[in-house]
């Protein structure tokens, strides 16, 4: 790869793909290469660590902490625990899609990339002419499939599966189907070969790694600005006297961040 293609591609399709992975990754604790990680918008914001603890309170060491603003609606409390609800800062959903798609050709064996031909063209003139791009954006039909894990069970490390159809006269279906998988999500992907280019529907049927997932459609021509989910969590009421020791700490730690 060139040294000019990477950059178009991380000014366009990682940056969007980081924005919408965020929440995701956010209630996995799925660090990059930073020992932290945040989140910030009105209506409150978020900080984890993924070694030392923030703060130690209640005989705990604390790594992660949810702050709420007045106007905010972040976390909504429940009878067993809370709805967390974040914003999604503006990306370009297409973005995530390709993204998804170099990863899945990045990952290809050798002898199959000439099924693939006009994806990976595609992918490549959408990042370098503008003209054509908003062609390409309108011919493909770029969905995903989102596994979200609920309970105990979690992916415990980022990893992918890529699976191959045994039988080729299933030409409805994907040849080949990508899944990333990390912390309590699956983000599933069918890559189009040549013979079902421009927009052609494509089955897939989702990879249900656990009995009790719940499966959704992503539709990458849509901008997902708010993303939701919910914990079961239990309750502590503090005395006046911890409620005040909890806001020194946190006022302590805020001068640390500055």
């Amino acid at each position: 790869e060139c040294r000019e293609c990477n950059k178009a591609f991380g000014n366009k399709c990682e940056d969007s793909f980081g924005k919408y992975l965020l929440p995701l990754k956010i209630v996995s604790r799925q660090f990059g290469k930073k020992d932290k990680m945040g989140y910030s918008e009105v209506t409150g914001n978020i900080t984890i660590s993924k070694k030392d603890p923030l703060l130690h309170f209640d005989e705990k060491d604390i790594k992660m902490l949810a702050k709420q603003t007045n106007q905010g609606n972040m976390i909504t409390l429940t009878e067993d625990g809370f709805d967390l609800s974040l914003e999604r800062k503006k990306y370009v959903p297409e973005w995530v899609y390709f993204s998804l798609i170099k990863i899945g050709i990045s990952v290809l064996p050798f002898e199959l990339l000439n099924r693939y031909a006009y994806l990976r063209a595609s992918l490549k003139v959408a990042l370098d002419n503008e003209n054509e791009r908003e062609n390409i954006f309108e011919k493909i039909d770029p969905f995903g499939i989102l596994e979200v894990i609920s309970g105990t069970y979690f992916f415990e490390k980022v990893n992918l599966e890529l699976f191959v159809r045994k039988d080729e006269n299933l030409k409805e279906y994907p040849y080949c189907f990508l899944c990333l998988n990390f912390g309590y999500y699956s983000i599933q992907l069918p890559l189009p070969e040549d013979k079902q280019r421009n927009g052609d529907k494509i089955k897939a049927i989702p990879y249900i790694h656990f009995k009790d997932s719940t499966i959704s459609r992503i539709d990458f021509h849509k901008f997902e600005k708010e993303f939701k989910c919910s914990f079961h969590a239990d309750k502590k009421e503090y005395s006046d006297e911890e409620r005040m020791k909890l806001q020194k700490l946190l006022l302590e730690l805020q001068e640390r961040q500055v």
